[in-house]
């Protein structure tokens, strides 16, 4: 716990560090800029979301079951994109992070060192959801006239649910570079196999042309199924903030409850796996690795380097550098938009 607290008030000083340096050198103009957009967006966003319900809404009979049946779907997706966007920036943050070689060279704990490395992964993976939500959570509150105790619990019920995904995602980044060979590929792999699935299942629904409201209440109830498995820790944020929505503070407790315990069952679980297989990992990814070399001539953008024909050679490096630099940082799904 000692090895912890110091490495977790070390990165808390690196963040108000860097912070107070971006706050006196940065430009005050870019400052307000970027405040400014990020402003506009989010209330964009909420007007956004706040008249998708209410068009749902005004759908008689059927608007409340359509609004918690694609809500439930959006939470499904969001669970299945956040565990892909964990397990790519886990790879880099677990395994490139340049004060790794110095930390495992300290007498820390494996357990410890995965757990700090664990918050970047977490915070890294998880804002730009957490900037989305702030929107639609308050959009859903309004429409749905929540009570006040909704957008407190709403945070409670979020946090294990980013918890949870972050956790699978890094645990299977862990096993796939320990025990799999060329584990950067296998993001891919996995994304593939969902889109696979995915059509499958949709290719699988039968449109009726009958629109009346039984077939129509039918038709619906089948498609969105697929979002109903009670196992899914998706399942329980949408029941959670539909209970707590309706001011049914026992139900909603139930779900925290629940999503606390798988949360803290999966990270305790990732803590027994990181101090067997994290160093060994480790060691292998950097055995196994090689230099690549990436020659003028070849890749998809040096190849187009001729569209910016127009720029003069030293503009031209530069842009194709940022275009570079932009596309191998890794970010969270839909940040780089």
């Amino acid at each position: 716990m000692q090895e912890l607290r110091v490495l977790f008030s070390a990165k808390v000083r690196m963040v108000r560090n860097n912070i107070l340096y971006a706050i006196k050198e940065e430009s005050k103009v870019k400052g307000m800029v970027v405040t400014l957009f990020g402003s506009l967006l989010l209330l964009g966003g909420y007007f956004l979301f706040a008249r998708g319900f209410q068009y749902l809404l005004s759908v008689d009979v059927v608007g409340p079951i359509l609004i918690e049946r694609l809500f439930a779907l959006f939470l499904m997706v969001c669970f299945w994109m956040l565990i892909l966007s964990s397990f790519m920036v886990s790879f880099p943050t677990f395994y490139k992070s340049e004060e790794l070689e110095f930390l495992l060279a300290r007498p820390f704990e494996f357990s410890t060192i995965f757990t700090v490395k664990f918050l970047e992964a977490f915070l890294y993976s998880s804002w730009a959801f957490l900037l989305l939500c702030i929107p639609l959570f308050l959009a859903l509150g309004r429409n749905n006239q929540a009570p006040l105790s909704f957008y407190f619990s709403a945070p409670f019920l979020l946090f294990p649910f980013l918890v949870i995904t972050t956790i699978i995602g890094a645990t299977l980044t862990m096993l796939a570079v320990r025990y799999l060979s060329k584990a950067r590929y296998l993001p891919i792999f996995l994304f593939v196999l969902l889109l696979a699935y995915l059509i499958f299942q949709g290719s699988r629904l039968k449109i009726s042309e009958d629109l009346t409201l039984i077939p129509f209440l039918n038709q619906l109830s089948g498609a969105f199924r697929i979002c109903d498995f009670s196992l899914l820790p998706s399942h329980w944020l949408a029941s959670g903030l539909f209970a707590a929505a309706k001011g049914n503070g026992k139900e909603c407790f139930f779900f925290f409850l629940v999503l606390i315990a798988t949360g803290g069952f999966l990270f305790r679980g990732a803590l027994l796996i990181s101090a067997k297989d994290y160093y060994p990992s480790f060691s292998r990814f950097y055995s196994t690795s090689s230099v690549r070399k990436y020659p003028i001539s070849r890749g998809l953008i040096n190849r187009r380097e001729r569209i910016l024909r127009f720029l003069s050679l030293p503009i031209r490096s530069l842009a194709i550098k940022d275009i570079k630099i932009f596309l191998r940082t890794p970010l969270p799904s839909g940040a780089r938009f």
